[in-house]
């Protein structure tokens, strides 16, 4: 236990090209506990997140699958691990990124690793890898689906997903879009709207 703990010591202040290579195991395994060692202020980054959530991009229009049941209106949910997924309406496709409170926390974004497309993922599967100055973590899809998309973007510049992670757009930090089936429609039923996200993180 001791070693192991002392490897983890390692990893966490290793410098961002070293935690690269760092063994999976010692890589958290969401948002939750990088951000509650975090100290800033919950107040201020409650407030950037609200002016955030209210400029957000015309979201992608994805024609697929529309004889399927889809959400009456565009929805855009929250996880308790500070991820963001928005659903268009008439649409399957939804676009998956990290919080802006997540993203504060997370400091100088530096290397991100995207899946492969095509490939299925159910809720709860890590879908890809995020490592700044701070940390190094997974990033797990709270809904199932198939990849349709990735931000090549944040291969070439990955400080774009610190800097705008709300932002949906051709120029934004988001990550992915999934092609939901129908478990990843139930799924999106059951994460947090924006008013209850705010009130999550302001506790």
């Amino acid at each position: 236990m001791a070693s192991t703990l002392s490897a983890m010591r390692r990893v966490a202040f290793a410098s961002p090209s070293a935690l690269r290579h760092a063994p999976a195991r010692f890589r958290q395994p969401s948002f939750t506990f990088m951000l509650r060692q975090s100290a800033f202020s919950t107040t201020s980054s409650g407030k950037e997140r609200n002016s955030s959530s209210a400029s957000l991009f015309s979201p992608v229009a994805a024609e697929k699958g529309l004889t399927d049941r889809f959400p009456p209106a565009q929805q855009k949910k929250y996880t308790q691990d500070h991820e963001w997924v928005n659903l268009p309406s008439s649409s399957k496709v939804a676009t998956l990124g990290i919080s802006a409170y997540a993203a504060h926390a997370l400091g100088d974004v530096v290397y991100v690793e995207l899946p492969t497309l095509a490939e299925s993922f159910s809720a709860g599967d890590t879908i890809a890898a995020v490592e700044s100055v701070k940390s190094a973590s997974d990033i797990k899809t709270p809904v199932s689906g198939t990849l349709v998309e990735v931000n090549g973007l944040l291969e070439r510049s990955p400080a774009v997903m610190g800097t705008k992670p709300e932002d949906n757009g051709a120029e934004g930090g988001w990550l992915t879009r999934i092609e939901l089936s129908e478990d990843g429609l139930r799924d999106m039923e059951g994460l947090m709207g924006e008013e209850e996200y705010e009130a999550f993180i302001s506790e």
